[in-house]
Formats: structure tokens, C-alpha cells, sequence
């Protein structure tokens, strides 16, 4: 009967080959064939999974540090600090705020009236993932109340722009756009002239 053919190492079996190794001495070949082959196995998917890992590990740093520069970016741009909810995070317990400010650096507030402030990118990626989960909806919140206050003064730069563009129209100026470059350093040399008589 081949070592195939024999059924498979009982989960027992397999945990007690060493101790069996070293009590009973020598097994028979086929056992420590059977034996061995499952332990190396297990050793090459270990080695595999190892591999893997460092991958993904690699990949989790390279996107917290671009997640962070980004956040940090728009955060900057915006000029915008953003509080959390201090339940997101059950490790802070005697937290009394938890913030986001614009250099992306998370500001703990504890119940003592202590002050932490550390740039979110030297945080472990699970509390950056925390952090980033919170922040984005009240971002797009946020985000939002920008877009109107910036839609409502284009709006105002706008109607103000055209209102003065018919008050030159009453003076019979001709609008900025209409105004030859030429015809704008011919006027500066004439003035320029006009000045030194």
C-alpha cells in the first residue's frame, strides 16, 4: 500500500509526532514520509503567506503616506479643521475631542485638559483608516458649505462685473477686452510725454 493510498494524518497524530519521535523512537517510514511532507506543507504556505503579507504591507504604507499627503492637502486648501466624534475611537478613553486640523495632524483633547497633537501619518494605519473613515462625510459636508459660499460670491463678482461693464458703456468707454495692447502703450507714451513739458 502506498503512502498515498493510507488515509490522511489524523489532527492528533500530526501534533504528537515529536513527542512520539522522541518517546518512541524511530516511526515507520511511511508515517514520518506522511508526517513530513504535511509539516513541509505547512512550511511553504507559511513562507508564501509571508511573502504575501509583506506585499500587502508594503502597499498599506505607500497608500496611509498618499492617503495622509492628500488629506493634508485638502484640509491645507481649505483652511478647515474637522471634529470627530470622540465614540469612533474606544482606545482614546479619556478623550473629551478628538480633531483634524489643517496640517492633518489629529489633536487629542483629554478630560484633564492634556493636549496631543501628532501628524495623522505617524498614527498606525488602523487609526489613520479610523480617522479617514469619520473625516470623509463630514469633508463632503463641509466641502459642500465652501461650494456655496464661493458659487454665491461668483455670482456677486459677476453681476458687479457686468453693472460695471454698462457703466463704462454710459461713460462711452470701451470695455477692457476691446482696448488694443498697441492702443494701451501708445496712451502711456503720450501721457508719459504729456508729463514731461
Amino acid at each position: 500500500m502506498g503512502i498515498d493510498e493510507k488515509m490522511d494524518l489524523s489532527e492528533e497524530e500530526f501534533l504528537l509526532y515529536p513527542y512520539r519521535l522522541q518517546s518512541e523512537g524511530e516511526p515507520s517510514e511511511i508515517d514520518r514520509e506522511r508526517v513530513e511532507r504535511r509539516f513541509f506543507d505547512e512550511l511553504k504556505s507559511l513562507s508564501e503567506e509571508a511573502m504575501q503579507l509583506a506585499e500587502f504591507l508594503s502597499e498599506d504604507k505607500r497608500l496611509c503616506h498618499e492617503l495622509c499627503s492628500l488629506l493634508r492637502d485638502s484640509l491645507g486648501r481649505l483652511d478647515m479643521t474637522i471634529e470627530l466624534p470622540v465614540k469612533a475611537f474606544p482606545f482614546l478613553e479619556k478623550a473629551e475631542r478628538v480633531m483634524l486640523n489643517p496640517r492633518c495632524h489629529l489633536i487629542i483633547v483629554h478630560q484633564d485638559g492634556g493636549i496631543d497633537s501628532k501628524a495623522l501619518e505617524g498614527y498606525p494605519p488602523e487609526v489613520v483608516l479610523m480617522v479617514v473613515w469619520n473625516v470623509v462625510p463630514k469633508l463632503r459636508v463641509l466641502l459642500g458649505e465652501y461650494k456655496e459660499r464661493v458659487k454665491r460670491r461668483v455670482e456677486y463678482f459677476d453681476r458687479i462685473s457686468r453693472d460695471l461693464k454698462s457703466l463704462q458703456g454710459a461713460f462711452g468707454l470701451p470695455h477692457e477686452e476691446e482696448i488694443p495692447v498697441e492702443g494701451l502703450y501708445q496712451a502711456e507714451k503720450t501721457d508719459a510725454t504729456f508729463f514731461k513739458t
